[in-house]
């Protein structure tokens, strides 16, 4: 899938505000794009455009239903306000009020069958037969993603309650307002039928052996192995920088960066922290910010003593009940540096993974021979005579 030349203006752009600011995401992000995005055998297992975006789906799936319903409602303002000018190009067969809305019942209804029935059988069938498998959470996770049946399901449910709702209001709305919310309805209806017919199909690959194994394997390549390199890079990168690089920068200063340590300095700059982690650090305003306080360094009363700025902080590293991000031996610190440090800092809420690890895709890979292996050793039941 191309993306228009205002989308990548926009990336691009975005690309070189990350850069500017040298932050810590951009650095691993750059190391990705320029090694395991060119490799070959990533090229060779790489997703396409629709299954990026179903397993997003699958993986934010609130988030997603949230844009569809939010892309209904727009749909609907927009063929309402033009409707009369649509109304003369569309041809005269499915131009008609009366047809457009009558079929809504139908869609419906198959949309609730869909739900009510199809999906918790098939659903169910994939349960039973993952149940006992060494590999089962592993295995289930794939599945899900892969197949996107969360995103389906919500998307369904979240249909159906948009009609409801709008056959609610009905009275209350004008003729051409209604028809242009069945138009929308029946377009997402079929948005639906098309995850559906995704759903089923990615099903039926999952229940052959061959092509669960290569789901396994590309889903491994493109999200699991994508983020655990991505995650240990930040982490790398972080260290790296506030611990060896920053502290090298300022050899030559009045101010001294050191790495973490034990003495209690007058100063401390700290951030507020409600069950949040370190999620990236922006390394531009921090060099700046090192820049003002070595200048401050030089004016203060005790110019003649050696200061130290300490930072103790790392990527993904919790606070509690505050993030400690570093402390100074000036007794009193330039508030724009303590500022400018602060939020460079970047935190983010603690969040469950919802991701699988490395070490569940090597069972999701071994654990098929573990259980055949099982399987084919059990003892064999003793015959009556």
């Amino acid at each position: 899938m191309k993306l228009s030349p205002l989308k990548l203006r926009e990336q691009n752009m975005l690309w070189r505000i990350k850069a500017t600011l040298d932050s810590v995401k951009y650095r691993a992000e750059k190391d990705i794009r320029e090694t395991l995005l060119k490799n070959r055998n990533f090229k060779n297992n790489k997703w396409s455009s629709l299954e990026r975006l179903v397993t997003w789906g699958a993986k934010n799936t609130i988030k997603a239903t949230a844009i569809i319903a939010t892309m209904y409602a727009i749909a609907t303002s927009l063929i309402s306000k033009n409707y009369h000018e649509l109304k003369e190009i569309l041809p005269k067969p499915i131009n008609s009020l009366d047809k457009v809305i009558e079929i809504q019942g139908t869609l419906l209804g198959t949309q609730a069958t869909l739900v009510g029935l199809i999906f918790p059988l098939v659903i169910a069938f994939i349960g039973i037969l993952l149940q006992g498998k060494s590999s089962n959470k592993a295995m289930w996770a794939i599945y899900k993603d892969c197949s996107g049946f969360m995103l389906v399901g919500f998307s369904s449910l979240t249909l159906i309650l948009s009609s409801t709702i709008t056959n609610a209001i009905s009275p209350w709305l004008e003729l051409h307002t209604i028809s242009a919310a069945s138009y929308a309805l029946t377009g997402w209806f079929l948005f639906n039928l098309f995850l559906s017919g995704w759903f089923l199909w990615k099903t039926i690959q999952f229940l052959h052996t061959e092509e669960r194994m290569n789901m396994v394997l590309k889903y491994s390549i493109n999200e699991v192995m994508k983020n655990d390199i991505r995650n240990r890079l930040e982490e790398h990168h972080g260290n790296s920088a506030l611990l060896k690089e920053l502290c090298e920068s300022t050899k030559k200063n009045t101010l001294k960066v050191k790495p973490y340590t034990l003495e209690e300095l007058p100063t401390k700059i700290n951030k507020i922290s409600d069950n949040q982690v370190v999620s990236n650090i922006l390394l531009m305003p921090i060099r700046f910010s090192i820049s003002i306080l070595n200048i401050q360094t030089r004016i203060s009363e005790d110019k003649n003593n050696e200061h130290t700025l300490c930072f103790s902080i790392k990527i993904n590293d919790k606070g509690h009940p505050d993030i400690k991000i570093a402390e100074t031996s000036l007794s009193k610190a330039n508030p724009l540096s303590k500022a400018l440090i602060k939020s460079s800092i970047r935190t983010s809420k603690i969040k469950p993974s919802k991701s699988i690890s490395v070490e569940e895709i090597v069972s999701a890979l071994f654990g098929q021979l573990e259980d055949s292996l099982k399987e084919n050793n059990s003892p064999i039941p003793a015959v009556k005579r």
